[in-house]
């Protein structure tokens, strides 16, 4: 009973991985799977890992966060064992990609970090990606942590706002 539990599980993130065109981390998957009572996140982390371990998914880690896609041999699976998804659970799926995708993608393709960079200061460095491309990629020195630290969480909430006024500038004559 646990396996064929585990393999819905397994079915699940599946489904939802080719319901999106980009990585998720396992707590945007897991936002799904507890909010919807299929499991707890300790369990999904399991089932997860297994999931890398036997190739039906890949990951990609940045800033310390892990991404997961999935594979050709995950997405064979899910093509052989898809009718094993009951409709009720794609349903929900499709409602919760369509309530929460660009939130995701959006914590998926924005990135922002910095390093110490010895007498010179701190690094940052910030992008906006679609896909393997990065549309923005920018990196700065700055004096202070306090300073990186501001530019990076800022980063998150006004990239679109640092594009446009970049964009208007380097277009202008």
């Amino acid at each position: 009973m646990i396996e064929q539990t585990n393999s819905l599980y397994k079915l699940i993130i599946l489904q939802i991985l080719s319901k999106v065109n980009f990585p998720l981390s396992a707590a945007q998957i897991a936002e799904f799977m507890v909010e919807h009572r299929y499991t707890t996140f300790f369990r999904l982390q399991e089932v997860i890992a297994d999931m890398v371990d036997t190739g039906l998914l890949q990951t990609k880690t940045e800033n310390h966060v892990t991404y997961y896609s999935a594979t050709e041999q995950g997405q064979d699976t899910l093509r052989f064992f898809n009718q094993d998804i009951h409709d009720d659970i794609k349903d929900e799926i499709a409602v919760f990609i369509k309530n929460n995708g660009y939130e995701m993608r959006m914590d998926s393709s924005v990135k922002a970090n910095y390093r110490w960079l010895s007498d010179q200061g701190y690094e940052v460095h910030c992008t906006v990606s679609e896909g393997n491309e990065n549309l923005v990629d920018l990196r700065m020195t700055v004096a202070t942590e306090e300073a990186a630290r501001t530019i990076c969480n800022n980063w998150y909430h006004k990239n679109a706002d640092v594009y446009a006024s970049l964009m208007g500038i380097l277009l202008s004559d």
